[in-house]
C-alpha cells in the first residue's frame, strides 16, 4: 500500500514488531502506531492506522503553493544568471551602458549601477 504526491514523492506504511510506521522515499519517517495483533508480513496497515499515518505523509511534503514559489525563484535566478552573461557579452562587444539600459527598459545609469562590478 503505498501514495504517490503530485510532486513524484511516495508514501507507504511500513510494518512494525507491533504497529506501523509511515515513511516516504526522500527519508521522512512517522511517528509509530502501535496495533494488536502485530503485522504480519502481506498484511495492509488498518484503515484508520493507514488514513493517520497518509495524513502525516502529506503534511511533509511542501505544498503545491510554496513549490510554485520555488520553482518561480529559480526560474528568476537562472534568469537573472542569463541576463547578467548577456550584459557581460554585450559589453565585451563595446556596447555602452545606454545601449544595454535602452535594451532591458532602464536609464544608462541604472544599467551602470546594476551590472557594472558583474562585468569587472
Amino acid at each position: 500500500m503505498g501514495w504517490l504526491s503530485d510532486d513524484g514523492h511516495e508514501g507507504w506504511a511500513d510494518p512494525l514488531p507491533g504497529g506501523w510506521r509511515g515513511r516516504c522515499d526522500c527519508g521522512w519517517v512517522g511517528p509509530s502506531h502501535p496495533t494488536y495483533p502485530a503485522p504480519k508480513d502481506g498484511d495492509d496497515a488498518p484503515d484508520a492506522v493507514a488514513a493517520a499515518i497518509r495524513e502525516q505523509w502529506a503534511g511533509h511534503l511542501t505544498p503545491a503553493t510554496l513549490r510554485a514559489v520555488q520553482e518561480a525563484a529559480a526560474a528568476a535566478k537562472a534568469a537573472t544568471e542569463r541576463l547578467e552573461e548577456a550584459v557581460r557579452a554585450a559589453r565585451a562587444d563595446d556596447r555602452s551602458w545606454a545601449d544595454i539600459g535602452a535594451a532591458v527598459g532602464i536609464t544608462r545609469q541604472t544599467a551602470h549601477e546594476r551590472w557594472a562590478k558583474a562585468c569587472g
